[in-house]
Order: C-alpha cells, then sequence, then structure tokens
C-alpha cells in the first residue's frame, strides 16, 4: 500500500487551505505519474480495514470520479486506451478491492464501494461486456 497516498488524501481533508491545496497538487502529480497505479492504489486503501474510514471513502469518491472521466465524451476514447490498454488484469484487482468492501462494518464505505461498482457495471454495459462483467461479479459470491 502506499501510505504516501494515505497522508496525501489526510492531508486533503485538513482545515488549512494551504495544506490542502499542496495535497491535491501532490494527488494530481501521482496520478500524471502512473494512472493505473493510482487507480489501484486507492481501490487498495478502499478495502483496508485498518484504515480511517473517512480516507477509505475519501479514495473510493476519488477512484469514482475518475472512472466517470469515461463518460465525458471528448476523453473517454483517450482515457481508455491509457488506462485499460491491454491490460485488463489491473481493471480486475480494481474490481477485486472494491469487492471486499461489502465486508466492512461501515455502510458509508460500503455505499461508495457500490457506487464504484455501477461505474464499471456502467462502462461495461456501454462496451457491451456485460455478460463478461456479470459473470466476473458472479464468481464472489
Amino acid at each position: 500500500m502506499n501510505r504516501d497516498l494515505v497522508y496525501l488524501l489526510e492531508l486533503v481533508q485538513h482545515p488549512n487551505s494551504e495544506t490542502r491545496k499542496s495535497a491535491e497538487i501532490n494527488l494530481k502529480a501521482i496520478e500524471k505519474q502512473n494512472l493505473k497505479k493510482f487507480l489501484l492504489d486507492l481501490s487498495f486503501i478502499l478495502s483496508e480495514e485498518n484504515i480511517n474510514p473517512e480516507i477509505r471513502r475519501l479514495s473510493g469518491l476519488i477512484l469514482k470520479n475518475k472512472i466517470n472521466h469515461f463518460f465525458e465524451e471528448e476523453k473517454k476514447e483517450a482515457m481508455k486506451k491509457t488506462f485499460f490498454a491491454n491490460d485488463s488484469s489491473i481493471e480486475e484487482e480494481i474490481k477485486k478491492n472494491v469487492i471486499k468492501v461489502f465486508n466492512t462494518q461501515d455502510k458509508f464505505v460500503r455505499r461508495t464501494g457500490s457506487q464504484v461498482l455501477a461505474k464499471f457495471f456502467q462502462i461495461d454495459l456501454i462496451d457491451r461486456q456485460t455478460v463478461e462483467s456479470i459473470s466476473f461479479f458472479l464468481s464472489f459470491l
């Protein structure tokens, strides 16, 4: 797990605006450096029981919003090429991490996880990959 990312997520919620702004800039830099790892780390943070629920929820919301960018028409193809380019294993790993969230005691974290999975389903519906997606999720039941 990326402890620096957890720390930055904590700082993003800091009451001091300068601290928040600096943390947001650092988050953007990490994202630009390696989008796949950034999203995978966010999913891992969301799934980790020993991390503060507020940090877990924030990581899930950021993850959901990044996935949501697939629905912005001008960014859809570019984002897909950079994130899922011939590497469905990253997508599956993220989904596996998010599915773990359904075992957590915190209902808000579970709700955030369900929002992330809903975004994946939307993408799969658009790409007509529903059978594969449903099979993947049913394998965890």
